[in-house]
């Protein structure tokens, strides 16, 4: 008959333990960008503030717990990244929508890419969309600010 000494015992218990652990049980659940709107909120001579609205549902699995969401904005004609923004949520349970509103600021020209992704560990899905000539948009004219360049004053003294 073979004895199997005390530290050989702890080992095989240890590496049970680790494929029990790893073998599927405890399994991650997935939530996926389903949605994204664009509004402007502030439209000035210069740029543009732009209120972008990302819809995060729940796809499988046992529930998630809180995220983070990365917004990326590429230049459409070159594909360069202009700007990026993270906001974090709360947690999604089973079946579950979360909205993730964020603003982002913008020069007034050209059209853009804005892609959502969900970061830190999370599985699914992302999502794009893409704003196109932010020029046309007509500036807010309260909040439009004069701005006079290159221009000489004379002023005469009484």
């Amino acid at each position: 008959m073979t004895t199997v000494s005390p530290g050989r015992l702890l080992l095989l218990l240890v590496v049970t333990l680790l494929a029990v652990t790893s073998a599927g049980c405890l399994r991650e659940g997935t939530a996926g960008v389903t949605g994204i709107t664009v509004e402007p909120v502030n439209v000035t001579a210069g740029e543009v503030v732009l209120n972008v609205t990302t819809t995060v549902r729940h796809l499988s699995g046992p529930g998630i717990g809180d995220g983070v969401l990365r917004v990326e904005v590429l230049d459409d004609e070159t594909g360069l990244r202009v700007h990026e923004v993270t906001q974090r949520f709360g947690p999604v349970r089973p079946g579950d929508t979360v909205v993730v509103p964020c603003e982002l600021t913008l020069p007034r020209r050209g059209s853009y890419r804005l892609r959502a992704d969900l970061i830190g560990g999370l599985q699914g899905a992302g999502g794009e969309v893409t704003v196109r000539s932010l020029e046309r948009l007509p500036p807010d004219p309260v909040r439009t600010a004069v701005t006079i360049t290159d221009m000489d004053f004379l002023v005469r003294g009484s």
